[in-house]
Order: structure tokens, then C-alpha cells, then sequence
């Protein structure tokens, strides 16, 4: 009974997707996606781990460790460039082909490190490659800057990592993307977002926090987040992870619909799918070490092992089982007797000079090329003496250039190649796996088209046809406005901020703060013996709450970091509509918490009776408090680090504090600057000049016998401020402190714009 409850709310979740996605099927089909990619090589430099007391590891006498530092320098050598020696170059994509078309669902499949997420963030402009093209409608974009960006804008990315604001509920983290992304009325955008909970059925959870939902939930609030835009071309890292066998089928079958009935693009890695999942694939890429293994139908992969390596899939066992049991590192030498096919026979020798491709031929040209190059700049230096010494210059450095480039590409190419030719050596399944699947041939029938793994032509034409109609139909970058997107990210980002500082326990710091200050300086008399104190008052409140604001800011990029990179990769919103909607949403509330601590401390002390300067000196101690948090969030942009951001505002607050003109009266001349970008001093000077209202009695105590002398019984609150060596008007530090709020912030949104994300950079 149970199991046919879970059938039917699982076929009722595949007809609601027909509703759902409606809209997306009046739109998708005049916008046909189809990808090509050819010798992908992707290489990354590997660092070693050189840093802390302990330099080497704790086997650093170890045979393996001398050798991968013979190669390191084996490799430098060759590089002749000027890497440091803690770098070393690994292979991750190693001339990887393949194509995806408009109406197909395509699977990327492999052990773990095998390439697929790395090749998933390349397809999606995420990640940089050192070789290799891709084409979108038969037409390259590798160096077209505009139709890359065009190709960004149609592509859903959902990663393996699930990255939201974790205060924020189902339905709100929803809806929020419906207001920023989509370019509709706002009816048909709510009405999108209950459409999306339907078909994913999320209705339990939906106003659940995202912080207190399982993982399976928040995989499908990842998926849903991104199905709202309407996307044609979707890429997804493991969606089935953290799903039950039920919901993933649901999910496969969601994605297939979405392929077949209305023309989306749809590549997925995934690990082991059930053999129900595994043959719902319209093609299946295999991968292993980076290589590409195997292209083409489910049911062709079972036959291309069986009668490549004798190893036909046993009757009732998964298939994409079987084939990950011949990719996975320590699979059976073929030696053992494991298949009757014999990999290295009589004709070894002739299968190796088959296999060594013609990379070999591309390393030669490239080394012809590098040649000619040097003969040319040599001869434009002879024949351009006549041009001037700066033209000479000019060509020596293009031609410097030319060098460097033609010698990097050379290096990961011969890599490459060496990489592929350690499996001649190899007697493994996988080993031969690799081996006999032929790259250069596979890219070149990829690259003229020819390649046809399920008998029918598929959507190749048409998508071509169609190419120029696909790049004028993305006009805008964003479906939004400006204004809509500040709007809504305001929404979002009060929220966020409510939920983040006005919790109990920073509530209870302001009241419990403010009740103990009070107390140590209760009801302090308007005498002289008190003037010390009452200045140490208004700065000690004023430098709390400086380094409160500061400290609380520099942890708003980086805890937000991966969040912003992934939303400004989807094209959500302008990082200007952002960056003010998250320090002006935080103002407020920030502010809060010290309104809440200097109305109880004040009073509590009697520093003035007067309401008004109540009021003036807490705005002049919230203003401080906004030129602090501006400083914290230059740092937080800047670095994007908690601990290097933490360093660095230590060492600025203690000095900007020591410079605030409570410690120090005389500062050195070439230092002075730093009394005006200190946003404790003009804070501390307006809340004395405003405190310090009236004249102070003498009470023979000595405080203030320079003025108390020869029978004055009061000293003016002229001579209190230059006792207290008060500096500038209330107007100049005012206007210093709404400075050190702008400039600041000003330079944290330069600091952000120029910021990449790790899998862009």
C-alpha cells in the first residue's frame, strides 16, 4: 500500500512538471542549445605544503618523496619559466571530447577524481582551461567573449555543494530568486514558486529555516532554485547525493522530461545511478584519471566492454556498477586470468605506435612554430633600427611574450601526452580502458559532426540554424531592474540581519554592558575631581562600540563569500544593487545594540541632564560606530580571509585607537595623518565638546589647578576642553566622520568588483 502511495505521489510530481514548466515550453525551443568540446586539457599547479614550523612530512626520508621531487625539478627544467619551486603541474582533464544536444540528458560518469566536476565547471565558464575548444551551435566560443557570456546567461549550474543563507526559509530562498531572476509579474512569479514546491515536493519543509532541513531537502531546494529561471542549458553535479532511490528516479525522470518535451540541454555527473536511472540516459561519458574512456549510448557502453575486454555485464548486476568495477584504480590485472582477451600479445609493440596519437605531431608543429618565431623577432630586430629604439623594445617584448605563451602550451601538451603513455605500461583494466579509446580520432568526428551514437541527426542543424536567433534573444544581462533587484536583496538582507545580530545574546551583552558601566561611573558629579572620568567614559563607550562594528564586519564578505561568487556566476543581480543593499540594511540594526547600551550607561551615569545632549552624543557615538564597521568592511573585501582580516584590524584599531587623542596628546609631525583617519578621535572630540557643556567647579582636588587658582571657584568648559586638549569644531568632526563612512565603503565595493571565485580565478 505504502509503495503504491509513493508511485502515485511520484507520477503526480512528473504531471505537476508539465505546469510547471509551461511557460518554459513556449520559450525554450526557439533557443536551442548545442554544446562540443575537443581536447580539453586542464592542468592546475600543485603546492607543497612548505608552510608552519614543520616544512617536511613526517616520511620525509621516504624513497617517493625524492622521487616526485626529482620530477618537480624534472619538470621545471623543462617549464624554463619562472614558477617557484613549490609548484608542481598535474593533469586533471587530459584531451577530453564530447557534445551535448538540445533535447538529450547526458551523463558523466566515473570514479571519484576522475574529472567531472572539474569538466562540469569548465562547460560552465566557471574554470579556466589551458587547451582545448568549445562550440555552441557549431560555432567556437572559446575566444569570444560575448558569446560566452551569452551561453553563461542560458546555464543552470547546480553544483554538488548546497550554498544558501541558512536564516532564510524554503519558501523565502525561493522566492527571493523568483523576484531577483525572473522577468515576470509578480503573481506569475509566486505562482512559479509553488509550482517548483510542488514539483519537488517541498510543501513539509517549506517554511522550515534551510539551516534545520535534511540534506536531501536542501539538494532539491539547490535544484529548485535554479529550475526557476528557466534555464536551456543545465548542468548538475551529483543531484542524486543525499537522495532516497525514489526521490532519485523522480528527479532523473524530472530532468529527462525536461531534455525530451522541452528541448533543454542537460549534462549530470553522477557517481553509481541504478540501472533504472543508468539506461534513462540518452548518452553516457566515461571517465577515468581524466581521460575519456568511453562516448555513446547505455547500451552500447555494455557492448563496447564485452567485446573490448571480454567482460560482459553478468545478468541482474547494474551496469554502471560493472563499469565502475573496471575503473577504479586497483582493478584485476588483466594477467590474472580475470578475461580471455590478452592486452599485451604479439601485437603490443604495433598497438603502441597506434596509440601514441598525434599530439606527438602538434608537440613537432609547436616546436617549429617557437622556431620560426625567434627567427622572425630576430630579423624585425635587424630590419626595424631605422624604426626607433621604442619600436625595437616594442617587438622584442611581443615576441617575449609569444615565447613564454607557445613554451607554456608545449609543456602541458608534451605532459599530457606522457601522462597517456604511463598506461602502455599498465596491466589494468582501466589501463587499457584508457589506451584504446582513441581521442584524436573521437575529436575530430566530434568536430565535424559526424560522431552519431543514436541514429537519428538530432537537433544539430536546426541548433545551428538557430545560433544567431539564440544570440539575439538574450538582450538584457539581468530580467531585472536595478531598482527591483535593490529592492528585494534589501528584503533579503534585513532578514539576514536580523537574524544574525539581534539574537538574545546580543541583546543581553547591550543591556548587561550597559547596566555595569553604569554602575562603576554611577551618577557622576559635575565637579572637578570628575572631569578625567567622565572623558574616560564617552571613550571607553565610543572605542567599545568602534571595535564591535569593526570586528562584526569584517566577518560579512568572507561568511557570504561562496554565496555572492555563486550568484554573480548565475547572473542574478548587479554586485552595485548588493553591495547597498547589505550595508544599509545593516545599519539600523547594527545600531541597535550600542542605542540600547548608552541609553542605560548614560543616564545610569549622569553625565549631562540634558536630553538634547543625550541625543547628540549618542548620534556622534553611532556615527563612529558606521565609520569602524566601514573600515571592517574594506578589510572584508579585500581579503576575503577571517584570519588575515582579523590581523589586520587588530593592528589598525590599536593604533588608530593610541592615536584617538585620549592616550596621546603630542603626537610626531610626520604621524599626525593619522588623527584624521582614525574613526575613534573625531567620535571622542564631539562627545566632550558636547558633554562637557557648562562650567566645572572647583573642588580643590588639583584636576584643573592650572584655571582653579587665586580664589576661582569654576573653571570654564573652554578651559575643561583644552585641559582635555579637545581639537576641531563639531561640524569639522562630523564631517570627518561621514568621510571615513563613504571613502571606506567606496573602496570595499572596488575591493569586491574585482574579486573571482576560486573556480573562476
Amino acid at each position: 500500500m505504502d509503495k503504491q502511495k509513493k508511485e502515485a505521489s511520484s507520477s503526480s510530481s512528473l504531471e505537476q512538471s508539465e505546469d510547471a514548466l509551461k511557460m518554459s515550453n513556449n520559450s525554450s525551443n526557439s533557443r536551442l542549445c548545442y554544446l562540443r568540446w575537443t581536447n580539453i586539457i586542464k592542468s592546475v599547479e600543485v603546492k607543497e605544503n612548505n608552510t608552519g614550523l614543520l616544512k617536511s612530512s613526517i616520511g620525509g626520508g621516504s624513497n617517493s618523496s625524492a622521487n616526485h621531487n626529482k620530477k618537480k625539478i624534472t619538470t621545471e627544467e623543462t617549464q624554463q619559466q619562472g614558477h617557484s619551486n613549490n609548484k608542481n603541474n598535474k593533469i586533471i582533464l587530459n584531451k577530453v571530447s564530447g557534445e551535448a544536444k538540445s533535447g538529450e540528458i547526458m551523463a558523466l560518469m566515473g570514479p571519484s577524481g576522475s574529472g567531472k566536476t572539474s569538466l562540469l565547471d569548465i562547460l560552465s565558464n566557471r574554470s579556466v582551461y589551458q587547451s582545448g575548444n568549445i562550440s555552441l551551435n557549431g560555432a567556437i566560443i572559446t575566444d569570444d567573449s560575448a558569446k560566452i557570456k551569452s551561453l553563461k546567461r542560458r546555464t543552470a549550474y547546480i553544483k554538488q555543494q548546497d550554498l544558501f543563507f541558512d536564516h532564510l526559509s524554503v519558501r523565502d530562498q525561493l522566492t527571493y530568486t523568483a523576484f531577483l531572476r525572473l522577468p515576470y509579474s509578480k503573481e506569475e512569479k509566486l505562482d512559479e514558486v509553488n509550482k517548483v514546491i510542488d514539483l519537488l515536493r517541498l510543501h513539509k519543509c517549506q517554511d522550515t529555516p534551510i539551516r534545520l532541513v535534511s540534506g536531501g531537502e536542501r539538494k532539491r531546494v539547490n535544484i529548485g532554485t535554479e529550475l526557476l529561471t528557466d534555464p536551456n542549458v543545465i548542468l548538475l553535479d551529483e543531484p542524486t547525493s543525499g537522495l532516497d532511490s525514489t526521490s532519485a528516479v523522480a528527479l532523473i525522470k524530472l530532468l529527462t522530461n525536461l531534455a525530451h518535451d522541452h528541448g533543454k540541454t542537460i549534462i549530470t555527473s553522477i557517481h553509481q545511478p541504478s540501472s533504472n536511472v543508468f539506461h534513462k540516459f540518452d548518452s553516457v561519458l566515461f571517465l577515468a584519471d581524466g581521460c575519456v574512456v568511453y562516448y555513446g549510448t547505455p547500451k552500447s557502453s555494455l557492448d563496447y566492454c564485452d567485446r573490448l575486454l571480454g567482460l560482459p555485464c553478468p545478468v541482474g548486476y547494474n551496469a554502471a556498477d560493472h563499469w565502475m568495477d573496471l575503473l577504479v584504480e586497483d582493478s584485476t590485472n588483466i594477467e590474472e586470468g580475470v578475461t580471455s582477451t590478452s592486452y599485451f600479445d604479439e601485437d603490443t609493440e604495433e598497438e603502441k605506435n597506434k596509440l601514441i596519437p598525434s599530439t606527438e605531431n602538434s608537440i613537432i608543429n609547436l616546436r617549429q612554430q617557437q622556431e620560426d618565431t625567434e627567427k622572425a623577432s630576430k630579423s624585425n630586430e635587424i630590419g626595424s633600427n631605422s624604426n626607433g629604439f621604442l619600436k625595437l623594445s616594442m617587438k622584442k617584448m611581443n615576441n617575449s611574450i609569444s615565447r613564454t605563451s607557445s613554451s607554456l602550451h608545449l609543456l602541458i601538451l608534451q605532459q599530457a601526452q606522457q601522462n597517456r603513455n604511463e598506461y602502455l605500461n599498465k596491466n589494468t583494466l582501466k589501463a587499457k580502458l584508457i589506451t584504446n579509446w582513441n581521442v584524436d580520432t573521437f575529436a575530430q568526428e566530434i568536430e565535424e559532426g559526424t560522431i552519431d551514437i543514436t541514429g537519428h541527426s538530432g537537433n544539430t542543424d536546426e541548433s545551428s540554424n538557430n545560433s544567431s536567433n539564440n544570440d539575439e534573444a538574450i538582450e538584457n544581462k539581468f530580467n531585472t531592474s536595478w531598482t527591483t533587484q535593490f529592492q528585494v536583496l534589501l528584503h533579503r538582507a534585513l532578514k539576514n540581519s536580523r537574524s544574525a545580530i539581534l539574537t538574545g545574546m546580543n541583546l543581553t551583552k547591550s543591556v548587561a554592558l550597559g547596566f555595569l558601566i553604569g554602575l562603576l561611573w554611577f551618577q557622576t558629579k559635575n565637579t572637578e575631581s570628575t572631569v578625567v572620568d567622565k572623558g574616560s567614559f564617552l571613550f571607553f563607550s565610543n572605542t567599545f562600540w568602534i571595535f564591535d562594528g569593526t570586528f562584526s564586519a569584517i566577518f560579512g564578505f568572507p561568511s557570504e563569500r561562496a554565496i555572492i561568487f555563486k550568484e554573480r556566476a548565475s547572473g542574478s543581480y548587479h554586485l552595485s544593487a548588493y553591495f547597498l543593499s547589505k550595508t544599509l540594511s545593516e545599519m539600523p540594526i547594527r545600531l541597535i545594540l550600542p542605542s540600547i547600551y548608552w541609553t542605560i550607561a548614560y543616564w545610569m551615569a549622569g553625565i549631562n541632564p540634558r536630553f538634547d545632549i543625550f541625543l547628540g552624543t549618542l548620534g556622534c557615538i553611532l556615527l563612529a560606530v558606521l565609520a569602524g564597521e566601514s573600515y571592517g568592511l574594506f578589510v572584508s573585501a579585500s581579503v576575503m580571509n577571517f584570519e588575515k582580516a582579523t590581523t589586520i584590524m587588530i593592528v589598525f584599531n590599536l593604533t588608530a585607537m593610541a592615536a584617538g587623542g585620549y592616550y596621546i596628546k603630542n603626537i610626531p609631525i610626520f604621524l599626525q595623518w593619522l588623527k584624521y583617519v582614525s574613526p575613534f578621535k573625531p567620535g571622542y572630540e564631539v562627545a566632550q565638546t558636547l558633554a562637557f557643556d557648562r562650567d566645572v567647579p572647583c573642588d580643590g582636588s588639583g584636576i584643573l589647578r592650572e584655571y582653579c587658582t587665586d580664589g576661582v571657584q569654576t573653571a570654564s568648559k573652554e578651559e575643561v576642553l583644552e585641559f582635555l586638549v579637545s581639537e576641531g569644531s563639531i561640524g569639522f568632526n562630523i564631517g570627518i566622520l561621514v568621510i571615513l563612512i563613504i571613502v571606506p565603503r567606496y573602496l570595499a565595493f572596488l575591493a569586491l568588483k574585482s574579486k573571482k571565485g576560486d573556480e573562476r580565478s
